[in-house]
């Protein structure tokens, strides 16, 4: 619980220092496909970004997934490198950490956990991008996690 506070202490002043840039900021969901040894979990995927200029973003998310007979979650902290001109396609390698938990008839299990891999961005409009990433989460809990979804610009 403690290292869940300092986690959560850690994104808020991250939030507030990208509030304060000049830099785009969405927010937006999708779909999450989660493949681990003990087998695969499909999910919902609400995701943020909060630019820090035109190449660097901090990109909080939540993922729920629905199983039978357990509740599983993770909160993602990543850091992308955005290759490709804003208004475009743009791809990014990203890398991060991750806050696991899941739980069944009284027993839980929490892993904190770290993310590697990448992903694409694709505009719609001046407003919308559509996302598309995939990242390996390294720990007790190693699996690869797949969302795709929709951005909305918020401000920027």
């Amino acid at each position: 619980m403690k290292n869940l506070m300092k986690t959560i202490g850690a994104l808020l002043m991250i939030i507030t220092f990208a509030q304060n840039s000049n830099a785009q900021t969405s927010v937006g969901g999708g779909l999450t496909f989660f493949n681990h040894k003990g087998g695969s979990d499909f999910g919902l995927n609400l995701k943020a970004g909060f630019g820090l200029n035109e190449t660097m973003e901090i990109s909080p998310s939540f993922n729920y997934y629905f199983v039978d007979g357990y509740t599983a979650f993770d909160i993602n902290a990543d850091f992308h490198y955005l290759f490709g001109d804003e208004g475009s396609f743009r791809f990014y390698p990203l890398a991060g950490v991750n806050f696991y938990r899941s739980s069944t008839n009284g027993f839980s299990n929490s892993e904190i956990q770290l993310n590697i891999g990448g992903g694409i961005k694709y505009p719609l409009n001046d407003n919308m991008n559509l996302f598309g990433e995939g990242k390996y989460m390294i720990g007790d809990v190693d699996g690869l996690v797949f969302s795709a979804g929709i951005l909305f610009s918020i401000g920027g």
